[in-house]
Formats: structure tokens, sequence, C-alpha cells
């Protein structure tokens, strides 16, 4: 039995240990961190236990999963023994178009229930737990993972090695369930190349595109492949924005931005993975065999094949509600702060509705058990609370997510915007008559014959000043205002019975729908008047 990354472990003290236990003498301690495990961000309480075996080499673990729970107490591993170093330094490197969280946690050797304590923060890992830990929508995004895995030693158990003879004495509720047969050192890279669609229709065309340079969906990935996916990059310029994202076990120099700089990264990892822990790296497996190969007496430990059929189901749709509030919190920051009531209290109820859910589906997650006698029904509380009064459709959430943005984009339209536009003033027409344009005001101006107009001394009229009571306070103090004094003005179209020169304050559509609702823009104008 081998899993990536740590997973189970237990209690098992090989000969030529001694355990010391600095604040409880009742049980076997919990096993301190050692700083290989530095890489992964775990602190452990290694200042309270301590594994101490002084004739021989030790290694010290700590748990990241937990098979089985007995009582208060966890399952873990002791591992205390003189080892065999087997020198290997291997490198595969591999690629993979996937388009799921299933098919990219199983390129990358993750197990469903692993990958949920990643997500739910109760696990710790750099390097691939890093992308597990994302959220985004893969509605329209291609997604290609590239993978390098390269090691440097193992750390095995010898042939030799036995058991200690009281080792069925200690607590079996310490013991467990597991012990570590090898531990394997390197290092790993994850590189996430993302082409997300500028229009969600081109989605498939974008995973054609990429199926034609590459000749499958994975394979080997080398330098004999690198003028592939430059052409890919090339291809598809036009229609998405590529991005890629790097997640390392170990320290990277540089972030590479292109095709040809991620291959020489991939090219150049090795050497940056020696460059840690003595050339050793960091570690990356673990091998486990259960107790039961030490003593047919102890039971088995098996899992329950119903619960892990449905470790799919439960994460696709963990998924589907964290990129539903990621996505809903981004979109908030866009929308203005002064929305309708009726809004608000949509917006309100889905909100509350996303924090209901996710609520429910971290207590779940908090405690899952898939031993073989655990109870089947563990998950039903979080199904149901995804189903609500409805069904359990793909994407529910984020589909409704969508369906609410734009129904209130086309509903709103108290929600606008003044911006852009045309300035512009129609002389000598009572109307604009631009397409488009919409009359807002009309009326004339005055000013004085010494000035004879300009665009500080004149002054906006109604169409008939003389009974506008806004011009009250200017024919009251007329002295102060000698723009209102009559002009002569002389032109072609000069009469006495009508302006010369009529102004109009226009409304201009000049900017197509977006955001919110449509954008309309006030046209500003002067007002004129012609004096017989």
């Amino acid at each position: 039995m081998q899993t990536n990354l740590l997973g189970y472990f237990a209690t098992v003290i090989f000969d030529n240990c001694e355990i010391s236990n600095t604040s409880d003498k009742k049980h076997t301690p919990h096993v301190g961190f050692s700083s290989h495990f530095a890489a992964y961000g775990t602190d452990f309480i290694e200042k309270q236990f301590a594994v101490l075996c002084p004739k021989t080499a030790f290694l010290r673990l700590e748990r990241f999963l937990i098979h089985q729970k007995t009582g208060n107490h966890d399952n873990h591993l002791l591992l205390c023994v003189t080892h065999a170093v087997i020198q290997r330094h291997y490198t595969d490197s591999q690629y993979r178009m996937v388009s799921d969280t299933q098919e990219a946690r199983d390129f990358l050797g993750v197990s469903g229930d692993l990958s949920l304590k990643i997500k739910t923060g109760q696990v710790q890992i750099e390097g691939l737990g890093n992308y597990m830990r994302e959220t985004y929508s893969r509605s329209k995004v291609v997604e290609i993972l590239v993978k390098v895995h390269y090691e440097t030693e193992t750390l095995t158990l010898p042939s030799t090695a036995k058991p200690r003879p009281n080792w069925r004495t200690l607590d079996q509720r310490d013991v467990g369930s597991h012990y570590v047969r090898s531990i394997t050192y390197g290092g790993d890279l994850v590189a996430s190349l993302r082409f997300t669609a500028k229009n969600s229709a081109d989605r498939e065309k974008i995973r054609a595109v990429v199926q034609s340079n590459l000749q499958a969906d994975s394979g080997s990935f080398g330098l004999g492949i690198e003028g592939n996916f430059s052409r890919l990059q090339e291809d598809l310029k036009d229609m998405s924005n590529l991005e890629i994202n790097y997640y390392a076990t170990v320290p990277l120099k540089g972030v590479p931005n292109t095709m040809e700089s991620l291959m020489e990264l991939v090219e150049d990892f090795p050497t940056q993975t020696q460059l840690v822990n003595n050339g050793i790296g960091v570690p990356l497996n673990m091998e486990l065999f259960p107790l039961s190969a030490l003593d047919a007496d102890v039971p088995r430990f098996l899992e329950s094949k119903a619960l892990v059929d449905q470790l799919d189901l439960l994460e696709s749709q963990f998924d589907d509600i964290r990129a539903a509030k990621k996505t809903f919190q981004e979109w908030l920051l866009n929308v203005p702060p002064v929305l309708s009531q009726e809004i608000e209290d949509e917006i309100g109820l889905f909100n509350n509705e996303l924090e209901r859910i996710s609520f429910v589906f971290y207590k779940v997650l908090g405690n899952i058990n898939l031993a073989e006698d655990a109870d089947v029904e563990q998950f039903k509380e979080a199904f149901d609370a995804y189903a609500g009064d409805g069904t359990s459709l793909p994407d529910k959430y984020y589909r409704r997510l969508n369906v609410l943005i734009h129904k209130i984009i086309q509903s709103t339209q108290a929600l606008t915007l003044d911006v852009g536009g045309a300035m512009f003033t129609h002389w000598g027409r009572p109307n604009c008559e631009s397409q488009g344009a919409q009359t807002m005001l009309s009326g004339v101006i005055a000013s004085t014959d010494q000035i004879k107009g300009g665009s500080s001394n004149i002054i906006c009229l109604t169409n008939d000043p003389e009974h506008d009571p806004d011009t009250a306070p200017y024919k009251k103090h007329h002295r102060f205002y000698s723009k209102l004094a009559p002009i002569r003005v002389q032109g072609r179209n000069v009469s006495s019975d009508k302006p010369i020169a009529c102004g109009t304050l226009c409304k201009s559509e000049l900017l197509p729908p977006f955001s919110l609702a449509r954008h309309h823009v006030l046209q500003l104008g002067l007002w004129s008047t012609a004096v017989t």
C-alpha cells in the first residue's frame, strides 16, 4: 500500500528505541514533526512529546489523516528504527488536459478523502495542496496540468527489522492500524496552464485546438513536445487568455510566464530540488502496511466502499458551493453602493442560503470516517442541504448565481451611470435632429452689446424670459447683470418675429449597454436668442 503525501498511520515501536513522554506517562506519545516536513507548513506539539532513539537513527512523523477514531484518541504511527537508504535519482514529467476536479485529483494522485481535508483546511500541504485549495469556475476554462516528480532517495525498513516484543501491550487507541514501511524524498512541481475563453461559447473550440496540437489529452512532457505547446499558445491567443500558475514543494527561482520558460523550469527542477535539505529535498511519499501483517490477530482496517464511492459527488457539490461564493463576492465588489431594497433582499437571501449550505458541508467534512463500520448516512445532511427543495443538478448554485446576476442587470433601471458621450450645442433649431439624440430643453441666451457673447458672459434663459420666474433676480438687479441688456445681432435670418439662433439641450445614447443597466449621457448645451 502506497499513499501519496503522508496518509494514515499508526504506532509501531521497533527495537532499540526508548519512548519518553514529558507530560503523560500513560500512553504512547504523539510524534513530533521533523525539520524535513517544514515545507508542509505544519507546527505540531514536538515540545511536549519526544521519541528518543539513543542507539539508532529515527524518523519522526506527524499524522496527516486519521484512518480510524476510538473515543477521543486518534490513530498515529511512530517509526523509530535503524533504516536503510536507497539512493534513487528519478524524474518523471507528465501532462494532462483536465475537465473537472476529479480528473485533476486523479492525475496528481490525491484521494478524495485527502482532497476534501485539504480544501477544508484540516491538512496543510505545499505544492499540489495549494493547487487543490484554489477556487474557480471551470465554465470558461480549459486547463492543462503539468506534473514533475523527482525522487532522490528512499528510507526504508531493512528486512531484518523486527517489532519490539511488547508493542501489542501498548494502548490500542494510540496504536492505530498501519505502520510506515518507507519514505521517499525529492520534490514535486505542478504547473497549471489555464486557457480562459473570451467567449464561453469558444470553450469547446479551445479544447479541440488543444487536442489537435498535442495529439492526445495526456502524455510525457519533455523537450520533444515544446514546439507543440508553443504553437498552442499562438493558435489560441485570439480566443483565450493564458494564465500559468506554479505549485512546488521546494522554492523556485523565478516564475516563468511563457511556454519556453516553463520547459526550462521542468528541465532544471531536479537541480533546484537538490538545493533543499542537503540535496535530498522534502518527503514525498509514505508507504504503509497494515499492522495485521505483523500480527494476524490485529483487526484489519477496511474502508467502506459505499462511502468512498460517494466522495466524488460530495466533493463536486462542495466545489460548486465554494465557486459560487467566491464569484458572488467578486461580483458584489462591482455593484454600486446604493441598491434598491428589492435587490438587497434578493442578494441577501441567496447569500444566506450559500452560507447555510457551506456551514453544513464543513461540519460533515470535519467528521469524515471511512471505516467499514462507519455510518453510511454520514453524508446525507450535506446532500440534503445541497438539494434544498429541489434537485441536485451539477453546478446548481453557480448556475443559479448566473441567473440572479442576469436578472438584476436586466431589471434594474435605477442602477445607471452617467459616463462618456459627446458635448454639442444645436444652434438655430428648436429640437435635436441628430440620430440617437433626444431634446431635453430649448431656450435662448442673452449677453451685452459691449462684450458681444462669450462663454463666460452669457446666461441661459427659457424661450419666454419675460415671464420666466427664474429671471426675476436678474430683472431686479439688472445693473449687476449687464449681460441681460439688449444686444444687436446682424445676420441673414434677422426678423422681428422669431429668434435667429435657437439653442437646444440634447441627450444622446452613444455607448452600448454594459454593467448593470443602460447608460444615458446628458449633453450640455448653451442657449441663444436674437434681438430685433
